[in-house]
């Protein structure tokens, strides 16, 4: 029986030549199950003192970079701590694809013995050449163990079509309309993947439009998309093949695997691909950015991820239907309407607020004042805001500055909101008052905030201002002003 882990060491001349430069998932992307031996299987921090390569991903729970960050102050959550995979496990070969050219990599089983499920939530690829491909695990396997491996089918679909449809809208792109590929991002699941292309395009534009349409033609004609490999010196004869805008980054491969749309597109690339363009089923541009230097990202949906934008629009339409009680073809225009007439609502409601403000700022109707004992002029509105309370403070400064005596010692309380609302109060005056009167209702009205030189302000959670405790507020606010804030 072999032992679980060997003592670690690197890989001699010979384990290292009889690695394949390229993968089973490189020459046939549905190949999704396959079987496999554990060739080395050691802790990835072993790995990585053996190959002095930090084995960093984009998407890894094991980036290292990570690691050399300031710590910062983690926020608590109820979420499930993430626990990083262990091992590395190193195979004669593979079906998952680690990441790499823009694609992110595979997730899957590696299964033992017909019974234990080993989960692969990660696949890197590092080490000279970058051609030692590991399978990141919470459990080791023991070397030489004969193992079937299984990918995560949707997953990898997913990325082919996407990756796929990059390389169809890059063609078209260039052929038919001279705009180059610049970058492109294949997104996670839940979001659009985009392609940077030369130039300024917006979504309304007739050139975006019909770079869509051909792109769709593409796929109704059933183009073949199949891998070729060539040597290094057939690669740089071929006048056909389409050079990678960076460059092309070969490590120690003799081989060069290219993909080849037929008859548009002939390009190098090591990622996972459709076999045929009409398993992309349909490509739909979704928005547009702009890139750097005036260029244009591209968003676009294809597959699975399309369906379900299709199908969540689809829903929000009917949705918006029977709320607004017209037609598809009517949404936006009665959509803007109704914002407009909100805007003209709002604005109304706004400049009644400050009529009352006006009108509830005059000392007279105020009894809680008394120039002599009581130097306070409180005021709390239901459905006020934060403007109203700015106008109440503003005009009883400017309409009782001359009016009442020693002005400069009057306290200026307001608040706003009920029970069943998110309130708010502001504070104004002596310093003394302010601070003692500010603590007071932060403590009884549960409320956030703070103040200085005069000035406090918080915000009151839901369920607080019942008329109790606005009583008990202004009581408070009552006591502290006649005192001086003692």
């Amino acid at each position: 029986m072999t032992s679980l882990i060997n003592t670690p060491e690197k890989l001699t001349d010979e384990e290292f030549e009889s690695l394949p430069w390229i993968l089973s998932c490189q020459k046939d992307s549905y190949q999704y199950s396959k079987e496999a031996i554990v060739k080395k299987c050691y802790e990835l921090k072993i790995w990585n003192s053996l190959y002095s390569t930090p084995l960093e991903s984009k998407d890894s729970n094991n980036d290292s970079s990570q690691k050399k960050k300031k710590k910062k102050k983690k926020k608590k959550s109820n979420e499930p701590k993430v626990i990083e995979p262990k091992y590395g496990i190193l195979l004669n070969d593979t079906v998952f694809f680690p990441e790499g050219g823009g694609q992110p990599h595979d997730t899957g089983d590696i299964i033992v013995n017909d019974k234990q499920t080993i989960h692969v939530v990660n696949c890197q690829s590092f080490g000279p050449g970058s051609n030692l491909v590991l399978h990141y695990t919470h459990d080791p396997i023991p070397e030489n163990t004969n193992v079937e491996l299984k990918i995560n089918v949707q997953r990898r679909f997913d990325h082919m079509i996407h990756h796929s449809s990059q390389h169809l809208i890059t063609a078209v792109a260039l052929n038919s309309y001279n705009r180059k590929t610049l970058s492109w991002n294949l997104a996670p699941k839940d979001k659009s993947c985009y392609v940077e292309l030369s130039g300024e395009l917006k979504m309304e534009d007739e050139e975006l439009h019909l770079i869509e349409k051909d792109v769709n033609k593409c796929i109704r004609d059933n183009l073949s998309m199949l891998p070729s490999f060539y040597t290094h010196e057939e690669y740089e004869k071929n006048g056909n093949i389409r050079k990678a805008a960076k460059g092309l980054k070969l490590g120690g491969s003799p081989t060069i695997r290219v993909m080849e749309i037929d008859g548009i597109d002939i390009n190098a690339c090591c990622g996972t691909h459709v076999q045929q363009t009409k398993d992309l089923q349909a490509i739909k541009f979704v928005n547009t950015e702009k890139g750097k230097d005036g260029n244009t990202k591209v968003f676009y949906l294809t597959g699975e991820r399309l369906l379900e934008r299709s199908n969540l629009l689809e829903r929000n339409a009917k949705e918006i239907t029977s709320l607004i009680t017209c037609g598809v073809d009517k949404h936006v225009e009665n959509i803007k309407n109704l914002l407009q007439s909100q805007k003209e609502i709002n604005r109304n409601m706004k400049n009644l607020l400050k009529s009352f403000a006006a009108m509830s700022a005059n000392v007279a109707n105020h009894p809680e004042f008394n120039n002599e004992s009581s130097n306070i002029i409180y005021q709390h509105l239901p459905s006020g805001n934060s403007d109203f309370m700015k106008s109440f403070i503003r005009e009883v400064k400017s309409s009782n500055v001359e009016s009442i005596r020693n002005f400069e010692k009057v306290t200026i309380f307001v608040s706003v909101g009920n029970e069943l609302s998110v309130g708010a109060f502001m504070i104004e005056g002596p310093e003394e008052v302010v601070q003692a009167l500010g603590k007071e209702l932060v403590t009884l009205w549960k409320a956030k905030g703070g103040g200085k030189k005069g000035r406090f302000q918080a915000k009151v959670p839901i369920n607080v201002l019942n008329e109790n405790n606005i009583s008990k507020g202004q009581e408070i606010a009552l006591k502290l002003a006649s005192s001086g804030g003692v």
